[in-house]
C-alpha cells in the first residue's frame, strides 16, 4: 500500500495535459541526488536550435508576395510556411563553385501558428497567423522588427483570409468568419477603426483603388473577389465608416487588377471570361457618394 517514491516527483508542462514522469533509474539515488534532480527539471532547458533554411511553402493563396523595398536594387519575394514568414533575396545566388556561400534567406519567426496570408506595401510586411485568438502583425521587411502592436481580430479560431494596405497608416483584413467580416486597423497603434460585414460567399482577394475622388468625402475605395462576386467597398477617414455594395458575377472571381488611369477595375472569372467594371461616383444631395458599376465582358 506504499506509494511508489518514483511517483511522488513530476513535472507538468503548460501544454502537455498528461503528468510527465522522471526515468526509472531515479529510484535508485540517494535523496540528495533526487532533490538535485528535481531542481534542474524546473530550470528550462538550454535553448541553441536555429532555423536556418525552408524548404517549400504553404501554397495557398496570398502566401507568396513580392516586396518593392524603397532605395534598394534588391529583388525581394517572401513567402509563408508553417508559422514563419522567409524573405528571400532571388538576385542574389549562390555560386556553384562556392556551396558554402550563405544562402539568402531571412526568416520571421514571431508567429506561433500557421501563417495564413500576407501582403506588403514598400518595406513593410503584414501576416496573420491561426489559432484561437489569431495575430495579425506588420513588421519591417528588412529588420525583422514590429512597427505596431499585434492586432487580434476575433477569437474563437477565426483567421483572416486576406489583407491590403490601404495606405501609410491603414490596413484592410477580412476574417473567415460566416459573414467575412471586413476590418479597417490603423496598424502603428494597433487600432481597429471600424469593421463590417461582408455576407456569406467566400472571399478570394481585396484590391485598394488609391486614385478614385469621391466628390470632396476623403474616402477610400477597396473591392473584394471571390465566389461569383464583387464587392465595392467605400471607407470614410472622416468618419471611420465603411459601406459597400455587391455585384453578382457569372463565375466565381479568381483574380482581378485595378487600371487607376481609367478608374477600372478587372476581373479574371474562373469560366475564361474577363470583366471589366468602370465605376461612376456622383454626389448625392444629403452629401453621401452614391454611384454605380457599369461593366462589359471579354471573353
Amino acid at each position: 500500500g506504499i506509494q511508489h517514491p518514483c511517483y511522488l516527483m513530476f513535472n507538468q508542462y503548460p501544454r502537455c495535459r498528461s503528468r510527465v514522469y522522471p526515468p526509472s533509474s531515479i529510484e535508485n539515488v540517494d535523496d540528495r541526488t533526487r532533490a538535485e534532480y528535481i531542481d534542474r527539471c524546473k530550470k528550462l532547458p538550454k535553448a541553441s536550435l536555429k532555423l536556418n533554411h525552408v524548404f517549400g511553402s504553404s501554397g495557398s493563396p496570398g502566401s507568396v508576395i513580392s516586396i518593392n523595398v524603397e532605395n534598394q536594387q534588391s529583388n525581394l519575394i517572401a513567402f509563408s510556411a508553417s508559422a514563419v514568414v522567409v524573405v528571400v533575396n532571388v538576385s542574389n545566388r549562390i555560386d556553384r563553385e562556392e556551396k558554402k556561400s550563405k544562402h539568402s534567406q531571412n526568416i520571421f519567426t514571431l508567429h506561433s501558428d500557421e501563417v495564413t496570408c500576407l501582403c506588403t506595401r514598400t518595406n513593410l510586411i503584414a501576416s496573420s497567423e491561426l489559432g484561437f485568438t489569431p495575430k495579425v502583425m506588420v513588421w519591417n521587411a528588412t529588420t525583422f522588427e514590429l512597427v505596431g502592436p499585434v492586432v487580434s481580430l476575433m477569437e474563437r479560431s477565426v483567421s483572416c483570409q486576406t489583407m491590403a494596405f490601404v495606405n501609410s497608416q491603414l490596413l484592410a483584413a477580412m476574417t473567415n468568419d460566416q459573414n467575412h467580416s471586413i476590418a479597417i486597423i490603423a496598424y502603428k497603434s494597433g487600432t481597429i477603426l471600424c469593421n463590417a460585414r461582408s455576407g456569406p460567399s467566400l472571399t478570394y482577394g481585396i484590391m485598394v483603388q488609391k486614385k478614385l475622388q469621391f466628390d470632396s468625402i476623403k474616402c477610400k475605395s477597396l473591392i473584394s473577389f471571390g465566389k461569383r462576386h464583387l464587392r465595392f467597398w467605400v471607407f470614410d477617414q472622416n468618419e471611420n465608416k465603411i459601406t459597400s455594395s455587391t455585384k453578382s458575377t457569372s463565375s466565381d472571381v479568381l483574380c482581378g487588377a485595378i487600371v487607376e488611369e481609367y478608374k477600372c477595375v478587372i476581373a479574371g472569372q474562373g469560366n475564361g471570361t474577363i470583366t471589366f467594371w468602370i465605376q461612376n461616383i456622383k454626389k448625392a444631395e444629403d452629401n453621401r457618394g452614391e454611384g454605380g458599376e457599369e461593366s462589359f465582358e471579354l471573353t
